[in-house]
């Protein structure tokens, strides 16, 4: 993890908010810390700022980029999306009528 060239969260709040989790740990001990914050491993950013604000991502086909998206239930949705249409078209899975 902290050798990946850039690391991207959704919300940096629901990090220092965590007590449990990795990069909440991590800020704890002084591993990471926030956008801006540091001189050291700092976090590169949150999604939305790579959607709404331009920030830049990948600027290399090799560069590892570590996102962290654990407060976004809606990725969870459009990644099950995909997979039903996928499934659905290749004739796997079972219907159940309700």
């Amino acid at each position: 993890m902290l050798q990946a060239d850039k690391l991207f969260v959704d919300d940096w709040n629901l990090i220092v908010a965590d007590d449990h989790r990795l990069l909440g740990r991590m800020l704890r001990e002084g591993a990471i810390c926030g956008p801006n914050q540091c001189g050291g491993r700092a976090v590169d950013g949150q999604l939305g700022q790579l959607l709404a604000e331009g920030k830049r991502g990948r600027s290399h086909p090799d560069e590892i980029i570590l996102v962290n998206p654990f407060g976004l239930a809606i990725e969870d949705l459009a990644i099950a999306k995909h997979v039903f249409q996928h499934a659905r078209a290749l004739g796997l899975g079972i219907r159940r009528d309700r």
